[in-house]
């Protein structure tokens, strides 16, 4: 009976964690697309529900690669799944560039406002939320 609470209890922050990446998610596809998977923007540059770029997309195929994850082509990004799977791929990149530089739990708008314009753009803000940042973390916390 110890054995199994233990691996419950362990458990429980990586479902939690799992469930906040789903809930900022969802906010982001709202915040970009009104939750729209067959968008594209940016002249043919940023498709789906979270209007990842090439870029983005080729960084989280990277951070799935070096997790012993299979990677998803850009080219199936129609693939509702696709999209989701390089999305919180993408949110990895994301969480270990904080990591990287001593923020071990960022805010949401943080997280949010490092997707919109990028984790150079963002440090050069000392991290400050945009507005659209605001607008993602509104949706979260509402979630």
């Amino acid at each position: 009976m110890r054995r199994l609470l233990l691996s419950l209890v362990s458990f429980i922050p990586a479902f939690t964690q799992a469930a906040e990446e789903t809930r900022l998610l969802a906010a982001i596809a709202q915040v970009e697309t009104g939750d729209n998977p067959a968008a594209v923007g940016d002249r043919g540059q940023s498709l789906g529900r979270f209007q990842m770029g090439a870029k983005a997309w080729a960084e989280a195929n990277d951070w799935l690669a070096r997790r012993g994850r299979r990677p998803v082509p850009r080219s199936s990004w129609r693939n509702p799944t696709a999209q989701e799977i390089a999305a919180k791929a993408f949110l990895g990149v994301c969480r270990d560039r904080f990591a990287a530089f001593g923020i071990k739990d960022p805010t949401p708008a943080q997280l949010a406002t490092v997707w919109n314009i990028g984790f150079t753009a963002a440090r050069s803000r000392g991290f400050l939320p945009t507005d659209y940042g605001y607008r993602v973390s509104n949706l979260y916390f509402a979630r």
